[in-house]
């Protein structure tokens, strides 16, 4: 609010609390000799009566109510009415009706003409003015002093308690939405609420299924290195099973098995090969690879028989001493088995 607007306010409160005022300077009403005017066309008693009657007083009052300074300055208004109420209500108005003569400077008659004649029309003063020549100095009006004092206490009260009352809707207002983010925030703590168990929830299953994972991992990686280890051992076992069959058919060379002169030239060297099959039934040889084992071990002085030898001999001859008894030489343990 800025100071043109404050003082219309003050203005306003003036307006109105003109009426109460005079009330107690007239002794309630009853006395308006020493009253001085207000407006120049008319006097005190006249604006009084008038704006009492004709609802003047109740538009002033219903302007500031309706307005938006009673909200903005309550406290102003507070201060300004309260003196006034409690003076009204220490007053001690006479009860009943009351007719009071109120008086004009009838040398001021064409001032007040005008008003007289509209007061006189609408019952406020008691006498009937006829024509401009009917020209008195006392007026009487009937009025009641005790409820003109109620009505001026109600009016004030109402400003106040419309000031009380803006005040309390907007404590109402303010407790509404209060009351509608407390609501708010109870819903929103309920979802986080739900959100966070939510999430406790799927982080718990995440880890359960993490540490699933690991375990599942680690069963695989064990299944793994184990098949791993398995084709390894398969490996070594057909290698050691080819080398130990290819040792095998090396002992009977070495035994002169092989020699085809002990055998009969009729026997093709596939069915030698099934005869020697079925004595070293113990363990897998498959006829084509005792076949070329047989043909090896018969190609005397190829670079492949030489370099088998050099590399088993040894171990036929450590194996053949095992088993004998005999004294054997390295080198010449065969003819030592062979029969002279």
């Amino acid at each position: 609010m800025n100071m043109k607007e404050f003082q219309q306010l003050l203005s306003q409160i003036e307006d109105i609390l003109w009426f109460p005022k005079v009330f107690i300077q007239s002794r309630n009403g009853m006395s308006w000799d020493d009253i001085s005017a207000k407006n120049y066309f008319s006097t005190a008693w006249m604006d009084f009566f008038s704006g009492i009657y004709d609802g003047t007083f109740q538009s002033l009052v219903d302007n500031l109510i309706n307005g938006n300074a009673v909200e903005q300055n309550d406290k102003e208004i507070a201060e300004r009415l309260l003196p006034i109420i409690e003076l009204l209500e220490a007053s001690e108005p006479e009860q009943g009706t009351k007719r009071i003569g109120v008086k004009i400077d009838i040398e001021k008659f064409g001032r007040y003409g005008e008003t007289l004649k509209e007061m006189s029309t609408k019952g406020i003063i008691f006498d009937i003015i006829r024509d401009e020549e009917d020209i008195r100095e006392t007026y009487f009006i009937d009025f009641r002093p005790g409820d003109t004092r109620s009505y001026l206490i109600q009016s004030l009260n109402r400003i106040l308690d419309s000031s009380r009352n803006s005040r309390e809707s907007k404590i109402r207002e303010l407790e509404l939405k209060i009351s509608e983010m407390a609501n708010t925030n109870l819903e929103l703590s309920t979802l986080l609420s739900g959100s966070r168990a939510e999430v406790s929830e799927l982080k718990k299953k995440s880890e359960e299924d993490r540490e699933k994972f690991q375990s599942v991992k680690k069963e695989s990686n064990d299944l793994r290195e184990q098949l791993s280890k398995f084709v390894d051992s398969v490996k070594e076992e057909e290698t050691e099973s080819i080398k130990n069959n290819k040792l095998r058919m090396y002992y009977l060379y070495k035994l002169g098995f092989l020699d085809d002169a002990i055998w009969n030239e009729k026997l093709s060297y596939e069915q030698r090969v099934k005869i020697l099959c079925r004595i070293l039934q113990g363990g897998p040889l498959k006829i084509d690879t005792a076949l070329r084992y047989y043909k090896l071990f018969n190609s005397i002085g190829s670079v492949e028989l030489k370099a088998y030898e050099a590399e088993n001999e040894k171990t036929v001859f450590d194996y053949i001493k095992i088993l004998c008894d005999i004294e054997l030489k390295n080198g010449e343990f065969i003819n030592s088995l062979r029969k002279k």
